[in-house]
């Protein structure tokens, strides 16, 4: 039941309600958020009633017990934490001075970075060798981890040529989502409050055989409860965005781990990579521009 609902079904139920049991209902729809944070006896003696009154007004609005209740508003909590608006009210009122500002989100930039580097090394290289035994490796983030999930499949690409970036143009993630199986593996990315298409995606895959990977910000994060393996990133910070350098931090370490064991086929490839771009004149810088010399010979430029 969202919190709004069980809101709604208190005021509705209340005439109906003991005195006692209404004062512990008052209580509730005044103070939602304490509900949350605080133990149900405290409630009971913030509401003075007894501990007992509030797990008989759960169960007169049909919750199996107190903490079936308490759930609901929990999830309100966490909800507020990850929107956007609530996020930058308190920005406004705790950061008036723009150098703490700065000094707060470089202090938030580097943990996460080191909380990606915190990952275990047997999930690191666990993770690393599903990239390596992959027939295909997809590459899914959306909203905010779109931006990662570009620049791992990027990188990765110069490495390897099995990997795709998955996204919703047309509506038809769910079909790409379908054509991998057994022997592929879908990269997942997302963050707290994680966006639906992207779960649905990996589940999606999960049934047709395919092995998710998931870069998330929790071990019980849907993404994490679906995958194969998990790696972790903090993204709290001062900002009302949440960051992404950690997820960042972990797609370039785990392509730096690839290449790093990849061996001479990874030198070979770097390469043919190296020969393309500097045939199709990709870069400014006149050095990483080969063209025919007079002779038929191949020249680089100067």
């Amino acid at each position: 039941m969202p919190p709004s609902a069980a809101l709604a079904t208190i005021a509705r139920r209340y005439p109906d309600l003991t005195p006692r049991l209404q004062r512990a209902a008052r209580f509730i729809i005044d103070n939602p958020d304490q509900i949350a944070v605080r133990s149900m006896r405290e409630i009971a003696r913030r509401a003075t009633v007894a501990p007992a009154t509030m797990v008989r007004l759960a169960r007169a609005l049909d919750f199996a017990d107190y903490d079936d209740l308490r759930d609901v508003f929990i999830r309100r909590v966490e909800a507020a934490a990850t929107a956007h608006a609530p996020r930058a009210q308190a920005l406004q009122a705790t950061e008036r001075s723009g150098p703490r500002l700065v000094e707060h989100l470089a202090a938030s930039q580097v943990a996460a970075v080191q909380s990606a580097a915190a990952n275990p090394e047997a999930a690191i290289g666990a993770f690393v060798r599903q990239l390596a035994a992959a027939r295909t490796v997809a590459f899914l983030g959306l909203r905010a981890s779109h931006a990662i999930a570009f620049h791992f499949a990027y990188v990765y690409g110069l490495l390897r040529d099995n990997g795709q970036l998955l996204d919703d143009r047309g509506g038809a993630l769910r079909d790409h989502a379908a054509r991998l199986s057994r022997g592929d593996v879908l990269i997942a990315i997302s963050i707290a409050p994680y966006t639906r298409a992207t779960v649905e995606a990996a589940e999606v895959a999960a049934k047709r055989g395919a092995t998710i990977l998931a870069l998330t910000d929790s071990a019980v994060s849907p993404l994490a409860r679906a995958a194969r393996h998990s790696l972790l990133f903090h993204t709290a910070g001062p900002s009302f965005f949440s960051t992404l350098i950690g997820a960042l931090a972990l797609a370039e370490l785990l392509v730096a781990r690839l290449a790093a064991s990849g061996g001479r086929a990874v030198i070979a490839r770097l390469e043919r990579t190296d020969d393309a771009l500097r045939e199709a004149g990709a870069y400014w810088d006149a050095s990483w521009t080969r063209f025919p010399a007079a002779d038929g010979t191949r020249g680089i430029a100067q």
